[in-house]
């Protein structure tokens, strides 16, 4: 029997306020990106995730955004996101993303 590559724990999300706009940037071969997917899907984080390596378009957004944050193309690792517009770049970790976010109060 195969065992999953990583076990995801569910997490304690206070609710979230409307608005949140949640960008995940990944590779389809980055297992990171899979995790990190999986964690923000389980933690009921709406996102959108596009895939750098397969649409043109997406990196060269991608890189705009590097860019315009004064770091060079192919300097950060994937998922890199961006959070109600502050980037996190190199997988940033669960409490860093939940950081940023808006909830309910």
């Amino acid at each position: 029997m195969l065992q999953p590559l990583f076990h995801v724990q569910p997490e304690d999300v206070d609710p979230l306020a409307p608005g949140n706009r949640v960008v995940m940037y990944s590779l389809t071969t980055c297992g990171y990106c899979a995790e990190k997917r999986e964690r923000m899907t389980t933690a009921g984080i709406p996102f959108r995730e596009y895939f750098v390596d397969t649409d043109p378009a997406r990196m060269d957004e991608f890189n705009a955004l590097l860019d315009a944050n004064g770091l060079p193309a192919g300097a950060v690792g994937t998922p890199t996101l961006t959070v109600n517009g502050k980037l996190l770049v190199n997988n940033p970790d669960m409490a860093t993303i939940k950081k940023h976010l808006k909830f309910k109060t």
